[in-house]
This record gives C-alpha cells, sequence and structure tokens, in this order.
C-alpha cells in the first residue's frame, strides 16, 4: 500500500542555491563537499548527548562559511539518523515532541540542508532510500523517512497523498520543508493563523450561550492589558503567505546567510529588521493553541535561523526600540492574554544569551518553557 502513496523519494540536487541571494548577485557560495566523511568506515563506539548535538548545529547555522562548523553538523546528522533507524516504533512521536526532535528539526530547516553530500553521505542517503521503497508496508518506515530527511535539499522529497500516508505529528515539518504548496489543502499551516475558536468547558466541548455555567460572578476589574504594537502593514495572515513560496523561504535563509559573513552590510541590515518584523506580527496574530504547530513550519525555521545569527544583538533603531519596549511589556506581564506571543515576537529584538524566563514562566505553553533556553541561546 505504501508503494502506492510513495511517488518519489527524492529529486536530484539542482542549483538549489541559485535564488537565494536577495540582495547581491553574488550569494553565499556553496561549500564543496568533502569526498567522504568517514561514515562508512567500520562502527565503533561513540558517546554523545543531545545537547552536544544541539550545541553543535546550532553553532554550523550560525557559521554556514565556517568548514570545520559544517563537518562538526555533518557528523550531528548521521549521528541523528542512525539513532531513528534504531528508535522504538511506538515512542516515535514522543522523541520526535522532544530534545531529540528539536535539534532534529534544526538540522531539516538549516543551511546544511541545501550544501551538497560527501561521497559516503550520498551512498548513505541512496541506501536509506531503496529501503524505504522496498519496505514500504513495512512498520520502520517511519524510522527510515525520519533517517533520510535530513539528507534531502528542500522540495527534493515527494511523498504522494502525504495527508494519508504521514502521523499528523510529522505532517507539518515534512509540508514546511519539501511541499508547501500542499499546506492550504492538508489544513496547514495557514489554518493557523484562524481566529481562536468558542471557550471550552472543563470537559473540552464548547461552551455555547445555552450551556450551564453556574452563577453569575462580578468580574474582578483588572487593568487594560499593554497593547500590542504593529509591526507591519497588513495581517499575519497576509504575511505568513509568503512563508509558504519556496523561493522567498531561500532567499530569507540566503539572506540570514549573507549577514552571518557580514554583519556591517547595511543594506542585509535592513532586510533582516523587515523580515524581524514580518516574522512578529506572524507570532502576535496566531492563537495560543496553535504557536507550536507554526513553529514547526517554515516560518519556525527561519525564525530560528534569524535567532542563532545574533541579529538581535544590532543597535535598535528608534522605531524598532520602542516597539521592543512595548512587546517587553507584554511578555512580563503574566495576565497579558499575549504573553506567549509577545515573547516570541520580542526574542528576535534581543541579543542571544541575555534573555531569562521570570516567575511567570509557568503561565507559558510546555513547549516553549522546553524550548526557551535553545532559542535564546543560553547553554544546557
Amino acid at each position: 500500500m505504501f508503494r502506492r502513496l510513495l511517488n518519489r523519494l527524492y529529486r536530484g540536487s539542482g542549483p538549489t542555491a541559485a535564488g537565494v541571494n536577495l540582495v547581491t548577485e553574488d550569494g553565499p557560495a556553496l561549500l564543496p563537499p568533502p569526498g567522504n566523511i568517514g561514515i562508512g568506515e567500520a562502527p565503533r563506539s561513540m558517546a554523545w548527548t543531545v545537547s552536544r548535538l544541539d550545541r553543535i548545529i546550532r553553532r554550523a547555522n550560525a557559521n554556514p562559511g565556517d568548514s570545520q562548523c559544517q563537518l562538526e553538523a555533518r557528523h550531528a546528522r548521521h549521528c541523528l539518523s542512525k539513532f531513528w533507524l534504531q528508535a522504538p516504533i511506538d515512542q516515535l512521536e514522543q522523541l520526535y515532541a522532544g530534545p531529540i526532535g528539536e535539534a532534529y528539526r534544526l538540522v531539516l530547516r538549516g543551511p546544511l540542508s541545501i550544501q551538497p553530500l560527501s561521497g559516503d553521505e550520498t551512498s548513505w542517503k541512496q541506501g536509506l532510500a531503496q529501503q524505504l521503497e522496498t519496505n514500504f508496508d513495512a512498520p520502520e518506515r517511519l524510522n527510515l523517512l525520519l533517517a533520510v530527511m535530513t539528507y534531502c535539499a528542500p522540495g527534493k522529497m515527494q511523498l504522494s497523498e502525504p495527508g494519508e500516508s504521514l502521523p499528523r505529528w510529522l505532517l507539518s515539518d515534512y509540508v514546511a520543508c519539501f511541499a508547501p504548496e500542499l499546506a492550504a489543502d492538508l489544513g496547514l499551516p495557514i489554518g493557523l493563523l484562524d481566529q481562536p475558536g468558542p471557550p471550552l468547558s472543563g470537559d473540552g466541548n464548547p461552551i455555547s450561550s445555552s450551556t450551564p455555567q453556574g452563577p453569575t460572578v462580578a468580574p474582578v476589574a483588572r487593568p487594560e492589558p499593554v497593547a500590542l504594537p504593529r509591526l507591519i502593514e497588513g495581517s499575519g495572515a497576509e504575511a505568513f503567505n509568503q512563508f509558504q513560496d519556496e523561493e522567498f523561504v531561500n532567499r530569507m535563509v540566503g539572506l540570514i546567510n549573507l549577514y552571518v559573513i557580514d554583519r556591517s552590510d547595511s543594506d542585509v541590515q535592513l532586510e533582516l529588521r523587515r523580515l524581524r518584523r514580518l516574522i512578529g506580527q506572524i507570532w502576535l496574530d496566531v492563537s495560543s493553541a496553535s504557536l507550536e504547530a507554526l513553529d514547526r513550519t517554515s516560518l519556525g525555521m527561519i525564525y530560528r535561523s534569524l535567532l542563532a545569527s545574533n541579529f538581535g544583538a544590532e543597535p535598535l533603531h528608534p522605531d524598532d526600540r520602542q516597539v521592543c519596549e512595548q512587546l517587553t511589556a507584554a511578555a512580563v506581564d503574566m495576565e497579558h492574554p499575549a504573553m506567549a506571543q509577545a515573547l516570541l515576537a520580542v526574542m528576535s529584538f534581543l541579543p542571544q544569551g541575555k534573555m531569562r524566563l521570570g516567575p511567570g514562566q509557568n503561565r507559558l505553553p510546555l513547549w516553549l518553557r522546553e524550548s526557551f533556553n535553545s532559542l535564546a541561546g543560553l547553554r544546557r
């Protein structure tokens, strides 16, 4: 059955970096791949931790032109690939939702994904692809898919009917990286920007006007919450449409890479200021229940790359400084209904390593509390 759903695992590499340059005719050059990186050698014991892999991958994402960082990231990618091959089938969803899944997504959405493969990486990828096609009905097909996905360039893996063949916990990342044109048809992720639904009762059912809700109690008067600033003209939903365009996503990746290579380029800084506001408005307009799913889209990948570049350490222009102050006031207000949204929006205005969660952190979604250290550039 899975053979029918599996159309074509990956296409040829192609000139994937040809359109990533947003500012100048000369985009960031692809690093020449090493002949081999040693993954085909005899197996040997290698101690590793998720936190160490996370640091390696994050450092490589922030330094796409550093060959040593990229080599270490290649080995980290291979380590993750082997892990998924051996992971218990009944624990894949839980593992993917945890720290190792977060490290995996950093690779999946990072600049390493557009770099050419070494000779033994190509053999590794082809071997996984062949197993996946051969074992299309095997229970371990998701193990194989997770093992091979980070070796495929954006848009270069194609599954037929992914909405039927993939579980929901993996579908949004697959669509964001390889088939953004399917997002609207699958209800991902454009639906993330819909208005929140009706309030829910304790049993999870919508509260209607006819639902008994007990005696009416006069609400305690509270100060009006801090007003959230408008970062762009138009809505976050309109802005999010741009992140459904693979060419736009590639240009944003290239733009961030250009900044990492030359932080003094004023034109690049101006474009990143616009990108920061664009992403910030999307965070502000999404419902609290959809923040985690939005983070798993291509927007989340660009957002994390922007944070890792430490663009937030640049001096703020006066208008950006005012926006930062307004967002910070909302992010530290434990009673603010958009506390989490404001926190995500303001993080790209602040330097990496300088942010800490305060006593109100328990009011944040669990996934955001668990992701905060990596987003903020804090050592674990």
